[in-house]
């Protein structure tokens, strides 16, 4: 599932992917400003704020899982800032990949290859790119032996060290690494 905005001229912005088990919406405001799609099947459970409250005062469980995946919502709010204000393209794509690496482990799923939750274009709306700068920017990575596409929605990591430098804008130390700055 993914969060986005659509602006006035037509362009679309995707904030956020969102998988089994995350919240989608905060509980505690009382508007949504993105709307939701589903790219997959989902079954959505839809609580209001009153029945949340109420069940969270009884289930301090469920108050932690409310803290922690708002936190993680904020963290990468905050992640998807930097890239977005910051990094070039094939930074971006770097980091994009990274995330989607770390967000699975830390489910419990396997964490490589890594699994693209959506196509080209929605990564591009999500990275603030076009979809040719995306599939330029993952064809440098598998030229350079840092990852390759093994299907249309799976990235096999090879180099998850020089992945790392190249998502952190340090590329001269990523070997020889012919990254796009725009």
């Amino acid at each position: 599932m993914e969060a986005y905005k659509s602006l006035a001229d037509g362009r679309r912005q995707i904030v956020s992917f969102f998988y089994p088990g995350d919240m989608v919406g905060l509980p505690y405001v009382d508007a949504h400003r993105y709307s939701a799609c589903a790219l997959d099947h989902a079954l959505l459970w839809r609580v209001s704020r009153h029945e949340l409250e109420l069940r969270a005062l009884a289930d301090c469980g469920l108050q932690s899982w409310i803290i922690n995946n708002i936190t993680r919502s904020l963290m990468a709010s905050l992640d998807s800032l930097l890239a977005l204000g910051r990094k070039a393209a094939d930074e971006r794509v770097a980091h994009f990949i990274l995330e989607l690496s770390r967000g699975a482990a830390e489910r419990g799923l396997c964490d490589n290859p890594v699994i693209l939750p959506a196509n080209q274009v929605h990564i591009a709306d999500y990275l603030g790119l076009t979809n040719q700068t995306v599939c330029k920017a993952l064809g440098r990575l598998r030229r350079a032996g840092i990852c390759r596409l093994m299907r249309s929605n799976r990235i096999w990591i090879s180099d998850r060290s020089r992945l790392e430098k190249i998502a952190e804008g340090n590329q001269k130390a990523s070997g020889a690494w012919k990254g796009s700055r725009g």
